[in-house]
């Protein structure tokens, strides 16, 4: 009789169709029959396949002297395993052999139930065996494709001292490769001191600019004559959000609230104002058919503050999300810093944050509490 070894419900999301089995079949029959009866499918592992949310991977196995030929797949216990709508034929008859094995639902509902037998080689059957697929229904996650352009200051350039998280750019891509299994590469331009007029220039200098999916850019340092006011810099945010809509029209267009670095009372320091107007230019822009993501950086960056200052006392506190110890890289994010600023792009594109992979940042870059402390934040407004 054939088992399923695995205590725990298979997670996927209610955008899935897909379930891809990977399949092993090995050993023999002890009775030295080719029944299929002696395999005992267990469930090894489960991950998200190539990091879709669209496709749950789980790992089965079988056993036959002879060899393992088929598998049949079905949603209703009452659907014959005979009928070929089912039929997936293994990539080999041996009894040791692995493919992988997809399977399209029919319905969409709370929970799928997917049911599994195998076929040996004589053309006998083995018993079934089942588990569960519960759909979470998760927010909508926008597609930013595979070809990402960011654009800043010295936040996009990078100064902390972790290497994993050098900058948000560092860090929003090694969550990505870990999760999704893929490797991006992305443009990133920043440049110490920039304004925005200046990166809205260098924008449009980019020749393949037009073949963008995602725009990410920030600023958040000192403000000159271009940006003194909220209202000269929202006038030149507005211009460069039309000139990317046009000019790359494929492109995902994302930016951020800016953080003062505690420096309000500074002059041309204080970003208090410049995002309220921006905020409304976005909702303006939205009524245009313009959509802009804006990541919530000022507000996590804040509460990460607030909560490490609890944790370490006022100056150490502050020193770990920005400064660093002696305050060595002055008025810039440190490696938690800049992962609290990738987790808050992923989350204003819809991912929910605490299905991504962060195994890629090691634990002497950013100790796993402090991971947790990031996603909590977020997930708590």
């Amino acid at each position: 009789m054939m088992n399923l070894f695995y205590s725990h419900k298979l997670l996927g999301f209610f955008s899935f169709s897909l379930v891809i089995f990977s399949c092993h079949a090995s050993a023999n029959d002890h009775m030295g029959n080719n029944d299929g009866n002696s395999g005992m499918p267990s469930a090894r592992n489960i991950t998200l396949n190539n990091g879709k949310l669209s496709v749950v991977s789980r790992s089965l196995s079988a056993n036959d002297d002879i060899g393992v030929t088929d598998s049949f797949l079905f949603e209703k216990p009452t659907e014959s395993v005979l009928d070929v709508n089912s039929l997936v034929s293994l990539s080999s008859s041996s009894p040791e052999c692995s493919t992988n094995i997809s399977y399209s639902f029919v319905q969409i509902s709370a929970v799928e139930t997917i049911y599994v037998c195998y076929k040996g080689a004589s053309g006998n059957l083995s018993s079934t065996v089942t588990d569960d697929v519960i759909r979470l229904y998760s927010k909508p996650v926008t597609d930013i494709g595979t070809n990402w352009m960011f654009f800043g200051d010295s936040e996009t350039a990078g100064r902390a001292l972790e290497a994993s998280t050098k900058s948000q750019v560092t860090a929003f891509c090694n969550i990505w490769n870990r999760t999704f299994s893929t490797s991006q590469s992305p443009y990133a331009d920043g440049v110490s001191g920039r304004k925005l007029q200046a990166t809205l220039d260098y924008y449009s200098s980019i020749e393949d600019r037009s073949n963008a999916t995602l725009i990410h850019f920030q600023e958040s340092g000192s403000q000159d004559s271009t940006q003194d006011t909220p209202e000269k810099y929202v006038n030149v945010f507005e211009y460069m959000v039309r000139s990317i809509a046009s000019e790359s029209p494929y492109a995902v267009i994302s930016t951020e609230t800016a953080y003062s670095f505690e420096a309000e009372s500074i002059q041309g320091r204080d970003w208090t104002q410049h995002n309220v107007l921006m905020r409304e230019k976005i909702d303006e822009l939205k009524s245009d058919g313009v959509v802009v993501y804006l990541a919530e950086v000022d507000r996590n960056i804040k509460e990460l503050v607030a909560q490490k200052r609890k944790e370490l006392g006022a100056v150490e506190g502050q020193e770990s999300v920005w400064g660093d110890t002696g305050n060595s890289i002055g008025r810039h994010y440190t490696g938690l810093g800049n992962l609290m600023i990738a987790l808050s792009i992923y989350d204003t594109f819809g991912y929910e944050i605490d299905t991504l992979d962060l195994g890629d940042i090691p634990f002497a870059d950013i100790s796993t509490d402090d991971k947790q402390l990031c996603i909590e934040i977020i997930n708590s407004f």
